[in-house]
C-alpha cells in the first residue's frame, strides 16, 4: 500500500518571508500560514494550494502589520520609543484614576509626603545654618573653617 507523501508549503516561500522578517517576531504569523496552507490543500489542489500560499506570504511581507512589527523589533528595550510614552501615559492615567476613587486615601498620603519633605528641608537648612556658624572668623576652630 503507498503512502502519499507529506506535502509541505513552499520552502522557498518559507525562506523569503524569514529572510525579510529578520528579527521582527513572525512565529503566530508563520504559524498562520501553515494552518491555511494545510486547509486549503483539503479543498484544492496542491498546485493551487502552494500557489494561493506564495500570494499570502507576498501580502504579508507588504502588509502595514509585518512593517509595524519591523519597525518596533528594531528598538532596543532601553531606547526612547513612543512605547514608553504611552506606558508612562497609562500610568499617570492609572494613577489618577485611583486617586479620584480612594479620595481619603489618597489625601493621607499625599499630605504625608508633603510633611514629610518640608521637615525634610528645614532640617537640611538648620544644619547648613549651624554648620555656618563663625566662619567668618579667622580664629574660628580649623574644622569649622573648612568648605562646605
Amino acid at each position: 500500500m503507498k503512502t502519499k507523501p507529506s506535502v509541505k508549503p513552499p520552502h522557498l516561500a518559507d525562506r523569503l518571508f524569514e529572510w525579510y522578517c529578520s528579527n521582527a517576531s513572525i512565529e503566530d504569523l508563520h504559524g498562520d500560514l501553515e494552518e491555511l496552507f494545510f486547509r486549503n490543500l483539503e479543498r484544492m489542489s496542491v498546485r493551487r494550494a502552494k500557489w494561493r500560499y506564495w500570494q499570502q506570504v507576498l501580502s504579508l511581507i507588504f502588509s502595514y502589520a509585518l512593517r509595524r512589527r519591523k519597525e518596533t523589533a528594531a528598538f532596543h528595550p532601553y531606547s526612547s520609543s513612543s512605547a514608553q510614552t504611552a506606558m508612562l501615559l497609562s500610568y499617570l492615567k492609572i494613577g489618577f484614576r485611583n486617586l479620584v476613587k480612594n479620595k481619603g486615601y489618597a489625601m493621607v498620603n499625599i499630605g504625608g509626603l508633603a510633611i514629610s519633605g518640608a521637615v525634610g528641608l528645614i532640617i537640611v537648612l538648620f544644619i547648613a545654618h549651624e554648620l555656618s556658624y563663625d566662619r567668618y572668623n579667622a580664629k574660628a576652630a580649623p574644622h569649622l573653617s573648612a568648605e562646605l
